[in-house]
């Protein structure tokens, strides 16, 4: 989900979504549970809203043929934010995606509220890279990745400012730090063992004729 122009002048959000959704199938004069897994690679369109900009920003991106998925970010204490909602309303109406699908023109919704995710001190970004899975309701989940937001801005700006990574990231680095010290120090080991082996037989005395 790239930067836009469309967006909110309160809010900044970049990230790469997917989704997996259970559904009924009616195979044969029988139901069977089954499910399916979309990439949002094509976005229709985004709409925000700040009217309530102490408290509450909103971004919904519209795709897929009227599917709108919302994030609701809240504003805690005027200190932090965090992700607070997220809803999504779909349909089964795609053969091909959800093949066998009963009900498919229903209209359906996914929620999710009383979250804390994604939460980062006002006036900066919130970073994560790794994936993160959201079960919004019963039969959708969220998976999001390179993930970056930045809701109640004052004024549109180009960018992010300086980002709160997650603990997956900070995690994966940290547990690299050591594996990489201690590959240095067991190659330094084995240089200096080397040297030494060297120096001791170009040192050696040789046998003297008597």
């Amino acid at each position: 989900m790239p930067e836009d122009e469309s967006l909110p002048a309160c809010l900044r959000v970049n990230t790469s979504l997917e989704l997996t959704i259970d559904y009924v199938a009616l195979i044969n004069g029988t139901n069977t549970n089954e499910s399916a897994t979309l990439t949002l690679d094509k976005i229709d369109s985004y709409t925000g809203d700040c009217a309530n900009n102490q408290s509450y920003n909103t971004l919904s991106v519209t795709f897929r043929t009227n599917w709108q998925l919302t994030f609701n970010y809240t504003l805690v204490n005027a200190a932090y934010f965090e992700l607070f909602s997220v809803k999504l309303d779909y349909a089964l109406d795609d053969n091909s995606t959800f093949p066998n699908a009963a009900e498919p023109s229903v209209k359906r919704t996914a929620f999710v509220a009383n979250l804390t995710e994604f939460s980062a001190n006002k006036g900066n970004s919130y970073k994560c890279f790794s994936k993160t899975i959201l079960p919004v309701g019963d039969d959708v989940s969220l998976q999001l990745s390179n993930y970056q937001a930045q809701p109640f801005l004052s004024e549109k700006t180009q960018g992010f400012d300086t980002a709160i990574e997650c603990s997956a990231d900070t995690t994966g680095t940290s547990k690299l730090v050591p594996i990489i010290v201690g590959s240095a120090l067991a190659v330094l080991v084995v240089l200096v063992l080397v040297a030494y082996v060297i120096g001791r037989r170009k040192h050696r005395p040789g046998y003297q004729q008597v």
